[in-house]
């Protein structure tokens, strides 16, 4: 399945663009010239959903290596997809909802959110430099 492969790794580079310079609390040049933080805007939530959806689909498809072949572009693809959407939630909820223990448990992965772009655009990378290879 070329397309799932070819649409899992632009979807890790568009998640990791979103993650990386998507931030709404700093302002800097990168921002200033990529306006992703507007929380009105649909777009992280949308880019979220269909980064899990094609996460999960990466494990259920055919894959050539058992299933460590595609794990680590899924399981990327799949948290990069959840920081988004619960990323959108926590900048439009209020403040007696974020007080839950799912915005608690969110919080300790939306700390992380720059890392985890990053980590995906070397996923994308790597996927695309190897596709054979038996850990990605």
């Amino acid at each position: 399945m070329y397309q799932l492969y070819f649409l899992s790794i632009v979807i890790n580079v568009v998640c990791g663009f979103f993650l990386y310079f998507g931030d709404s609390k700093k302002t800097d040049s990168s921002e200033n010239r990529v306006n992703l933080s507007s929380a009105k805007n649909s777009h992280r939530i949308i880019i979220g959903i269909i980064t899990v959806i094609i996460g999960f689909l990466k494990l259920l498809g055919p894959m050539d290596t058992i299933i460590i072949g595609d794990i680590i572009p899924a399981t990327g693809s799949m948290l990069g997809g959840f920081i988004l959407i619960f990323d959108n939630f926590r900048d439009n909820s209020s403040k007696k909802e974020k007080e839950g223990k799912i915005n608690k448990i969110a919080e300790t992965f939306i700390v992380y959110k720059k890392y985890v772009g990053i980590i995906l655009f070397i996923i994308a990378g790597m996927h695309f430099l190897l596709p054979e290879f038996l850990f990605l």
